[in-house]
C-alpha cells in the first residue's frame, strides 16, 4: 500500500475512533493532531490535502460547526475497522472451553454474512452446520468487535461450553491437535 493510500486508511481510522469520542462533528485540527500523534510522518498539508480529497468524493462534508462524516464515510470506516481485526490463536493455550458461533443473518444482509463467514474461517473456526462455527480459541471478544462492526448483535450468538459431547470432542480434539 503506498503512501497516499495509507494516509487514507489512517484518516479513516483516525475518523472512526474521533466519530465515537466526539460524535459525529469534529474539527480539522483535531484530526490533524490525532493523525500526527497515532501516525507520525505525515505533515499537515498531506493530512489537509488528503481531507480535501475525502470531501470531494463525499466520505466527509464541512460544516459550519466542523466537518461530518457521511453514511459513505461510516461505511468506508467500518471497512477498515473490519481489516484491521485480527485474530492470532498461535501462542495461546486451549481453556477446555469451545466457542459455539450461531448466526441468522437475513438474505437482505448478504453481504455482511459473507464478511462474517470468511472471518470466522481466517481465523481457524470451523463450520459445524450452515450457521454454526465453532471453535477452541478464545476469541470471545474479537468476535463481539466483528459483530459492533458488522452491525449484527441481534443475529449472532457465541456460547461457551465446556464439551460438545464425546463424539464430536474427540473429533475437534484431533482436528485442532488439543490431546
Amino acid at each position: 500500500m503506498g503512501k497516499g493510500q495509507n494516509i487514507v486508511k489512517n484518516i479513516f481510522l483516525a475518523l472512526g475512533e474521533l466519530m465515537y469520542i466526539m460524535e459525529v462533528s469534529f474539527s480539522r485540527n483535531s484530526l490533524s493532531n490525532k493523525m500526527m500523534r497515532s501516525s507520525p510522518g505525515y505533515r499537515e498539508w498531506e493530512i489537509n490535502q488528503a481531507l480535501k480529497r475525502l470531501e470531494r468524493d463525499g466520505f466527509i462534508q464541512q460544516k459550519q460547526n466542523g466537518i461530518h462524516i457521511t453514511k459513505k464515510g461510516s461505511a468506508r470506516i467500518d471497512y477498515y475497522r473490519l481489516q484491521e481485526l485480527s485474530f492470532d490463536p498461535s501462542g495461546k493455550r486451549w481453556d477446555h472451553q469451545w466457542r459455539i458461533v450461531i448466526f441468522d443473518i437475513p438474505e437482505k444482509r448478504r453481504n455482511a454474512r459473507k464478511l462474517f463467514r470468511d472471518k470466522l474461517k481466517e481465523w481457524d473456526c470451523t463450520k459445524l452446520q450452515q450457521s454454526v462455527f465453532i471453535t477452541p480459541h478464545v476469541c470471545d471478544k474479537e468476535i463481539s468487535e466483528l459483530v459492533d462492526i458488522l452491525m449484527l448483535r441481534s443475529s449472532v450468538h457465541l456460547i461457551v461450553v465446556p464439551t460438545l459431547g464425546d463424539e464430536l470432542n474427540k473429533k475437534f480434539e484431533k482436528k485442532y491437535k488439543l490431546s
